[in-house]
């Protein structure tokens, strides 16, 4: 088996409190179904004629619930997940700011809370961070449990970080009077996408946030004039991603306002640009 550790991360990052995964002891290969589909592979509707298409799904479905070929993976509770949430907010080293987020996460709805603070204050990529390595320490930890294989490939990732400085020439720098949004899908565009769009089946979450569109808009230093300014386009932000992956209008979610908007993504607000390649900027139309 050549499990990757990079990959069952992704696989389990991505999971919903309605869905599991398995995981095939020859292969390494993760498998995902929802609750909904092993009730329905379970107990099919005795009132429905089902196609043979579904009926192997149905059979693929209870092998994986039933036989001993395929282990049932650990949820991301299982793993720790409101643990890793608690110390990432402890670790923040703004007294003020750290006290915010640990407020924010003692009540309901902790998570979408946490959410929000991280998206306010642009701590999106220090998160991610945090998150896969220390949901990639525990399920080490769950996976020795196990006595199951795997390659460490996460780690091998952060050792080729440690590189030797290499000695550049000095570069003109030119401030530019914009500010930059980055708009990063979350796992709701993500399903929309793996449902809709030709893409393989080994794309993942992390895949589709890693070269996201960015926008320049205009100067702002603080967060709230720039989420007023997103409000104002979010729109045709949200448009054009969907776009950029299925033209057919048909396809789009009905619910396009902005609480839609911000489920379907993440913001990080950038408030300077610095030109460092000295060439002169072009324009195109976007079609």
């Amino acid at each position: 088996m050549n499990l990757s550790l990079r990959h069952l991360v992704e696989q389990l990052s991505f999971l919903t409190e309605h869905s599991t995964a398995f995981l095939e002891y020859e292969t390494g290969e993760i498998y995902v179904v929802t609750d909904e589909e092993v009730h329905a592979a379970q107990k099919p509707d005795p009132d429905k004629e089902h196609t043979g298409e579904e009926l192997e799904i149905f059979e693929q479905i209870n092998e994986l619930v039933s036989s001993d070929a395929f282990l049932k993976l650990p949820t991301r509770s299982d793993l720790g997940e409101m643990d890793i949430l608690t110390r990432f907010c402890r670790s923040i080293e703004k007294p003020a700011l750290r006290a915010e987020f640990v407020e924010a996460i003692s009540g309901d709805n902790a998570y979408a809370r946490f959410r929000e603070l991280r998206q306010k204050y642009r701590l999106e990529d220090q998160w991610f961070d945090f998150w896969e390595t220390n949901l990639a320490e525990n399920a080490k930890s769950w996976l020795a449990e196990k006595d199951v294989p795997y390659m460490d490939d996460i780690s091998a990732s952060l050792d080729d970080d440690d590189q030797d400085q290499v000695e550049t020439e000095p570069i003109d720098a030119l401030s530019i009077n914009r500010s930059v949004a980055i708009v990063k899908p979350t796992e709701v565009f993500y399903n929309w996408v793996m449902h809709g769009a030709d893409v393989p089946d080994s794309f993942t979450l992390g895949d589709l946030r890693t070269d996201c569109l960015s926008f320049l808009i205009p100067q702002c230093n603080d967060p709230a004039e720039a989420e007023l300014f997103i409000k104002e386009v979010y729109q045709e932000l949200f448009e054009l991603e969907l776009e950029s992956w299925n033209a057919n209008e048909a396809a789009w979610p009905v619910k396009r306002d902005y609480a839609a908007f911000q489920e379907w993504f993440d913001v990080e607000i950038h408030s300077m640009v610095v030109d460092i390649t000295g060439d002169e900027l072009r324009f195109e139309d976007l079609e």
